[in-house]
């Protein structure tokens, strides 16, 4: 009885100090879908654009006017879901927007690890919804320009029209 219980209690221990260093309980639990991927223009362009995001309605519906929004400019934009950020080159990007829900105060554990070694990532927006809207993480790691904005659904243009701004900013 006493072995199980040591092991018990190092499994906890295991996972409580597992999770803190990588991700929080809720997104364990209950992990979001990706949005799927997307891309407008040709990637030949020399401008490029990449927006990762969790799936949802507000989320898609914000993604579609900020591909809306640039199409008309020269530049390839490229729509993948948050857990395939892994698979991207920074660099190779001018201006990135991910998009996270806020769960457990934090962002994304894939937003965490994409930045995670970036000295300077100021090329980065990150727009975390969350229920009131007012949601900041305490730390801002490399510079990242972090958002904030209301899940409930309303109309994403005000949102979506200022990343555009942050986005053109970017890209001049």
């Amino acid at each position: 009885m006493a072995k199980r219980l040591a092991i018990l209690t190092a499994a906890i221990v295991f996972v409580i100090a597992f999770s803190a260093h990588s991700f929080s309980f809720p997104q364990l639990f209950w992990p979001q879908k990706d949005m799927d991927s997307s891309s407008v223009n040709q990637p030949a362009l020399a401008k490029k654009i990449l927006v990762a995001s969790r799936a949802g309605d507000y989320k898609r519906a914000l993604v579609e006017k900020i591909k809306e929004g640039l199409k008309g400019d020269s530049v390839y934009i490229k729509c993948i879901g948050l857990s395939k950020l892994k698979f991207e080159d920074a660099s190779a990007y001018r201006a990135i927007v991910l998009i996270n829900t806020c769960m457990a105060w934090d962002w994304d554990r894939n937003i965490h690890k994409f930045l995670k070694g970036k000295k300077n990532a100021a090329n980065v927006i990150v727009l975390t919804t969350s229920a009131s809207g007012k949601w900041l993480p305490k730390k801002n790691p490399a510079g990242v320009d972090a958002i904030a904005c209301a899940s409930k659904k309303s109309d994403p243009g005000p949102v979506a029209a200022d990343i555009i701004k942050k986005i053109r900013n970017l890209l001049i």
